[in-house]
């Protein structure tokens, strides 16, 4: 008798719906790996108070390798807005980068970017949908501009566009935690010269350009060998804290999922799982895509891809009845 009533229950779909969120899973860490300068560019759009000069937006435009960080006030988030300033200002000073990663934002979706990037010969690439995380270094970095901006107005008043190229040049001049060089540096193959350092005579390098080119080079190598084996280490080390309570299931075509849903949760009267939903493509391990399990299907359109960690695997007797 007990446990036909606990079957029962595990079967009912009310009770799947309205169950208690458990410990998500989640995927386990895959790190981007680049080998070169410029080799991979991620850019993306934050928003902040508008200042009297009519900017709202900053464009972020980072090198995975280097770290070495753009960042462009803008007084809307266009996509020919964002055209111009990657054409007239980003492109003209670093080159073209061999690949640009974004998130799915209109702008970065938009024909004039990928006419750009097919022109360029720049490969376009974009994070998950649902999981802005996939560009993560970008996203750390828009926390810290905004921290250090709003720093700096508490302390001496007036609007962030005046303080951008500061904060800027001080991020690209500071040694990265994942390198262990600045990313002016990296970028340059030498150190900046400060404002805080006017009063200092810069060492002498090299007598003629020639030698200076050559000691450059070998300089840059052992640089380059060094960032690699420093980043190799800093990674294995994030992906060990982050593994090492991982739970994961990946998902395969035909399988039940509930959805964790945020959004009804602020209702308390609500469930806290949507669904049940079916597993239709898996482009990736970490990010199945779910179409409702209903005799009624949407279209492709509208099928919408899930990261693991808002999935719950559902009862395949439960989610027909």
């Amino acid at each position: 008798m007990r446990s036909d009533i606990e079957n029962f229950c595990n079967l009912c779909k009310t009770c799947e719906a309205f169950r208690k969120a458990v410990p998500k899973h989640r995927a386990p860490l895959q790190s981007i790996q680049t080998d070169r300068p410029f080799q991979l560019v991620c850019t993306d759009i934050t928003e902040l108070p508008v200042t009297s000069l009519g900017n709202r937006y900053v464009l972020v435009v980072q090198d995975h390798f280097t770290k070495y960080v753009n960042a462009y006030a803008m007084s809307d988030q266009k996509a020919a807005t964002v055209a111009q300033l990657l054409c007239e200002r980003y492109i003209p000073e670093h080159g073209v980068p061999e690949e640009l990663l974004s998130d799915q934002g209109r702008q970065y979706e938009s024909e004039i970017i990928h006419t750009i990037c097919q022109r360029l010969q720049m490969t376009k690439k974009r994070t998950s949908p649902y999981h802005p995380r996939g560009n993560g270094m970008v996203e750390r970095f828009n926390r810290t501009l905004k921290e250090q901006l709003a720093r700096l107005i508490q302390d001496y008043g007036g609007e962030w566009d005046h303080y951008l190229p500061a904060v800027v040049l001080s991020f690209n001049s500071t040694p990265h935690s994942s390198t262990g060089y600045s990313p002016y540096f990296l970028a340059h193959g030498r150190e900046p010269r400060l404002p805080a350092n006017v009063h200092i005579s810069s060492p002498k390098v090299s007598d003629c350009p020639q030698n200076y080119g050559s000691e450059l080079a070998t300089r840059m190598d052992a640089a380059f060998e060094t960032v690699l084996l420093h980043r190799e280490e800093q990674k294995q080390k994030r992906e060990y804290y982050y593994n090492k309570d991982t739970r994961f299931r990946p998902y395969a075509y035909g399988d039940l999922v509930w959805i964790d849903d945020p959004t009804t949760r602020r209702q308390k009267l609500s469930p806290n799982w949507t669904g049940p939903f079916k597993v239709v493509l898996s482009p990736s391990y970490s990010l199945p895509f779910l179409e409702q399990s209903r005799l009624t299907l949407p279209p492709a359109g509208k099928r919408k891809p899930k990261g693991t960690g808002s999935l719950r695997q559902a009862d395949m007797d439960a989610a027909g009845g």
